[in-house]
């Protein structure tokens, strides 16, 4: 991650001058002058320089409602990641562009001073940070500006315009051993070195522990929007690969893993060998007499389980209970059922849709992640009647964030700057950021324990489900 496109101020900024570079062009075209070289020699077209156009609009509305929700914080200069697609899309493209383009300043070599460890270790090239009186071009063909606009950025531009992947219904069903550990990350794939440390604990925990079945399940969103590239560099590159034989590997999809179009979800990621066992489908069960590990897609339509495109999932689930009568499930998914920190009304939506699975009182659990935040849920009672013994997000898994510090009325517990082992905080100079870590789900027969881990090691929760 680029330090300035996760600071929502200096992103504004490059959002801005990016928009008038592509008016400019575009107006230029519109005039009667010749398209951009500069483009064109990187295989832009007219149609592809419209559509980025539409998408900087779009981009610069949702920031505006970013804004609003940010400043709430009181810190616009911490770490953003926006939950809008067109302006995900926009921060995904600038990163591709800005490096391919090799605009980018890291440390190099051992030793070398880390820029921004709360956030990143990258930061933009100055000379190509637009000053307040920077002309918008040194000539109408030729602005340097646009060189960032590459093969890679303008091909998210064109999986933008053209829709999603298709929706596999494929579904799995694995078997579970009496015994398995299961870890759970969720919001991870940033890329960021403190996501990377996250990774190297599963990896050395799962190497550092007598033999076990183990699963490691990831609850989706790679960072910015999904796009092959990052799902190569922020997540493969870095996904826990431990010694130990055997080892599953599971993940889910995100919102933002559908802002390309969910190719590189369901064509990178799934397609990986260490996700064979997936066989490319976002859905799945890993499953014995006592439990029942379902995996659900509420993101290929987002907040929702019975679009037409996923409406079979749901029946799929509760029907799996006739292969297990005596099992009890637990549901994991990118967004949650339930909030006390974010909008209840989207929450309530997938509460009402999952009411088939909550009311039969099979459930004994629901893990999600998308708030980056670990939160531990008391039981909770939906609209519809179903109930829900334990509800836990776990979607600080590499995400930067600053402290939550306010518990609210359902929570049982948090991993926050005041309640938290160790310190509660990854503190840099004055900054502090909220801690990031996992959690260790543990099977033994009919019980069944999750731990949560923090990055500094501490175990800062568990409990049995």
């Amino acid at each position: 991650m680029i330090h300035e496109i996760v600071t929502i101020d200096e992103l504004e900024k490059l959002l801005k001058h990016w928009t008038e570079i592509i008016k400019a062009a575009v107006s230029g075209i519109e005039a009667g002058l010749p398209f951009p070289s500069s483009l064109s020699r990187q295989g832009w077209d007219e149609a592809t320089l419209r559509g980025l156009a539409k998408l900087l609009d779009d981009a610069r509305v949702e920031l505006e409602e970013e804004k609003k929700t940010h400043a709430e914080g009181g810190d616009n200069k911490a770490a953003f990641i926006a939950s809008h697609p067109n302006l995900s899309a926009v921060q995904a493209l600038m990163h591709i562009g800005y490096t391919e383009g090799g605009f980018v300043l890291k440390p190099a070599g051992a030793g070398a001073a880390v820029m921004m460890p709360g956030i990143t270790d990258i930061r933009l090239d100055p000379a190509v940070i637009p000053a307040q009186a920077q002309p918008l071009f040194y000539s109408i063909f030729d602005e340097p500006g646009v060189m960032y606009l590459t093969e890679g950025a303008k091909a998210l531009v064109y999986r933008k315009i053209h829709g999603e992947h298709p929706f596999s219904n494929a579904r799995p069903v694995v078997k579970l051993g009496q015994r398995a550990r299961v870890y759970l990350i969720g919001d991870w794939a940033t890329g960021v070195e403190r996501a990377r440390q996250i990774a190297r604990m599963v990896e050395d925990a799962i190497n550092n522990v007598p033999a076990i079945e183990t699963h490691i399940v990831h609850l989706g969103d790679t960072y910015f929007a999904g796009w092959p590239k990052e799902c190569r560099e922020n997540f493969l590159d870095h996904w826990p690969s431990p010694a130990a034989a055997g080892v599953r590997h599971w993940t889910l999809n995100g919102n933002h893993d559908m802002y390309c179009g969910g190719d590189g979800y369901f064509q990178v990621l799934l397609g990986d060998p260490r996700f064979a066992a997936q066989q490319k489908c976002s859905n799945f069960c890993i499953g014995n007499e006592h439990w029942q590990l379902i995996g659900l897609d509420t993101a290929y339509a987002e907040w929702r389980l019975t679009h037409e495109d996923t409406r079979g999932q749901v029946a799929w689930a509760k029907g799996l209970a006739q292969q297990a009568p005596n099992a009890r499930r637990i549901l994991l998914s990118h967004h949650q059922p339930f909030s006390d920190y974010e909008s209840q009304e989207k929450a309530a939506v997938l509460a009402e849709e999952a009411a088939p699975l909550l009311t039969d009182g099979k459930t004994a659990a629901w893990l999600w992640g998308h708030e980056h935040r670990c939160v531990i849920y008391q039981p909770l009672t939906f609209a519809s009647g179903g109930k829900l013994p334990f509800g836990a997000c776990l979607g600080h898994g590499g995400v930067p964030c600053k402290p939550t510090k306010e518990l609210k009325p359902h929570v049982r517990h948090a991993l926050t700057n005041d309640s938290a082992a160790g310190g509660g905080v990854f503190k840099y100079g004055f900054e502090k950021f909220a801690l990031m870590g996992y959690a260790v789900l543990d099977l033994d027969g009919a019980n069944a324990t999750i731990r949560c881990v923090h990055e500094k090691g501490d175990e800062h929760f568990s409990a049995s489900i």
